[in-house]
């Protein structure tokens, strides 16, 4: 029960976030994607690690890292851009790689909660 419930804490997170930046994209739209420019790489890294929560719903721990990496390049890229003497703030960014984060926990959590039952011979899902 407490891993079922702590799966939907970053699925709901990951649905606010998703639902966040679809309601900035229609109310400013995307940058422009010609010609390439720093801010189009860093849209493109939001929209990666966006996929990533995404499909962490199916594959927790593929998804779960797949957005943790994806925010880290953003920040790297983000850092770089301003001459590596502005880290990037907002709290949107951060939330990002947190729930990235409780996607791996989750996934690391319910597969040694599946070796603990098969050890102790029981179905390794739970009902």
């Amino acid at each position: 029960m407490k891993t079922t419930a702590l799966r939907w804490v970053p699925r709901s997170l990951s649905l606010a976030l998703v639902a966040l930046f679809a309601t900035l994209m229609v109310g400013q739209g995307p940058p422009p994607l010609w010609p390439l420019t720093v801010n189009t790489l860093l849209f493109a890294l939001l929209i990666t690690c966006l996929a990533g929560l995404l499909i962490a719903w199916r594959w927790q721990l593929a998804g779960g890292l797949f957005a943790m990496v994806a925010i880290a390049a953003f920040y790297f890229m983000d850092f770089a851009k301003s001459s590596f003497e502005r880290f990037p703030g907002g709290w949107v960014f951060a939330l990002m790689f947190i729930t990235g984060l409780l996607y791996v926990v989750t996934a690391i959590d319910r597969d040694e909660l599946s070796a603990k039952l098969k050890a102790k011979g029981l179905p390794s899902r739970p009902q």
